[in-house]
């Protein structure tokens, strides 16, 4: 009469390893059926990616610049002090508008980050969706309005999480809010974790895809944790190995990145194969 716990945990370890491996079949049948298009979707990851590295690349060594110059004054303040003379710094006027300056930097790489991924985010959906449901005119429509309103609520809720804090860091220079740290964390995480999944819903109407998403979050949590982390260390890892590579051979440099642009596309895919199959066991 003793209920048999192992087995149970190993009965649901299993399904998840069914969904996971079927995720996988499907995703790849799907790049075998639709090889052009999956060939546009590597294209335009790779402009994507260029795009992001381009805009990192203008506005990077401003930030740094200022964020050196604010490290130099507070360390010559350090060593005044440490000779026994005043700790103040030198002049806090040229530090607090240096720290405008890098805020004023960084709230521009994140607009135009911001517009590029709502742009890129919602082709490269709709593009990983048609390989899955073959939409017609009216379904790509539906489809591109549906992930450019989820993909806009994404970045709306990012900006929210991080302008706040960083204002307060670098403008006010009262170092931020050390509470809001954590749940801005969690917030994050929860954002990167629910969006593949209602993105991966989006051939659906709102109203059905609300329905669905909520259910599949409820029934299956364990089960979407699982494939969302799966899929973050699968890019991750690419992500680690173009990093690594940058100094080394340019061939193996350029195979890492195309490495990436490969990870980045078939995770897409992975989650939508993912979500289907959840979907019909709710």
């Amino acid at each position: 009469w003793a209920v048999p716990f192992p087995n149970i945990f190993k009965l649901r370890g299993s399904r998840k390893r069914m969904v996971v491996r079927k995720a996988f079949q499907q995703a790849i049948r799907s790049i075998a059926k639709h090889k052009a298009v999956f060939l546009l979707v590597l294209i335009l990851q790779l402009v994507y990616f260029s795009l992001l590295t381009f805009l990192y690349f203008q506005t990077i060594p401003g930030i740094t610049e200022e964020a050196r110059n604010a490290i130099e004054s507070i360390e010559a303040a350090e060593e005044s002090q440490k000779a026994g003379g005043s700790p103040s710094i030198q002049n806090p006027y040229l530090l607090a508008a240096g720290a405008k300056r890098m805020y004023s930097e960084i709230k521009t790489a994140g607009f135009w980050s911001a517009a590029l991924y709502v742009a890129f985010n919602s082709i490269l959906w709709v593009l990983s969706l048609r390989m899955f449901f073959g939409l017609k005119r009216r379904g790509y429509i539906r489809a591109l309005a549906t992930v450019g309103m989820i993909s806009l609520l994404v970045v709306l809720a990012f900006g929210q999480l991080g302008i706040t804090n960083l204002k307060s860091a670098l403008v006010e220079l009262d170092g931020g809010s050390s509470l809001a740290i954590i749940p801005a964390i969690l917030g994050i995480f929860l954002l990167l974790f629910v969006t593949p999944l209602a993105l991966s819903l989006a051939v659906n109407r709102p109203k059905e895809l609300l329905k669905k998403w909520l259910r599949i979050l409820g029934l299956h949590p364990l089960k979407s944790l699982w494939i969302f982390l799966l899929a973050a260390v699968f890019f991750m890892l690419a992500f680690v190995v173009f990093v690594l590579t940058a100094e080394w051979n340019i061939i193996v440099h350029l195979a890492a990145a195309g490495l990436l642009v490969g990870a980045a596309a078939f995770s897409r895919l992975f989650f939508i194969a993912s979500v289907n199959i959840m979907k019909k066991d709710i």
